[in-house]
């Protein structure tokens, strides 16, 4: 095998791939769910509040499960040392908990009487509750346009009129007969 092609090939082998991300979520931030499935250690079957949804790489971050020890810098709130992170959990790896009976159970979509799209468990068919959750920056009480309607109404040009294929300027000035749409220069008076 030719080298430059296996150097090439082995850059890309060992990048890291995720998979395509999911369309429909179930679960929120805010969810109790429980680790499940085909992870081994010391998290499984604990249950814990869903605190971040990584929804490009299809994980969670889950409080107080799957734990590191990474190194963190000092700054102002936090002391520099070694502390537990919670890492991301692939979310095949977790299921929600039945509010109501506290087992596993799957998620469904369903309409309601008055309109409302809901979360229903699929175990005892008891509503899951939206999850209460605050904005990390508050929204602009006026909305998303910022600009006042009497900025946009304001005129802030001079009249420049197009009339028969020709620029027409209201401000005397001469205009080139060979390029009409540019004015004479000033060198020549």
């Amino acid at each position: 095998m030719n080298r430059s092609l296996h150097r090439l090939g082995r850059k890309y082998l060992n990048k890291k791939k995720f998979d395509t991300p999911f369309k429909k979520w179930n679960i929120k931030k805010g969810d109790t769910v429980q680790v499940i499935g085909p992870l081994s250690g010391k998290d499984i079957g604990k249950t814990g509040v869903v605190k971040a949804v990584l929804r490009k790489k299809n994980r969670v971050i889950v409080e107080g499960l799957n734990l590191r020890r990474r190194n963190i810098r000092a700054s102002d709130e936090i002391a520099g040392g070694v502390h537990s992170v919670e890492s991301p959990i692939h979310v095949s790896h977790v299921s929600m908990v039945c509010p109501e009976t506290g087992q596993l159970t799957g998620v469904q979509r369903r309409w309601l009487e008055d309109g409302t799209k809901v979360r229903v468990a699929k175990v005892s068919g008891a509503l899951i509750p939206e999850p209460e959750w605050e904005r990390k920056s508050p929204r602009p009480e006026g909305g998303f346009s910022d600009t006042a309607p009497e900025a946009v109404l304001r005129k802030t040009f001079e009249e420049v009129t197009l009339e028969n294929g020709s620029l027409l300027f209201h401000l005397e000035e001469e205009r080139n007969e060979n390029i009409p749409h540019r004015l004479k220069s000033r060198k020549s008076t």
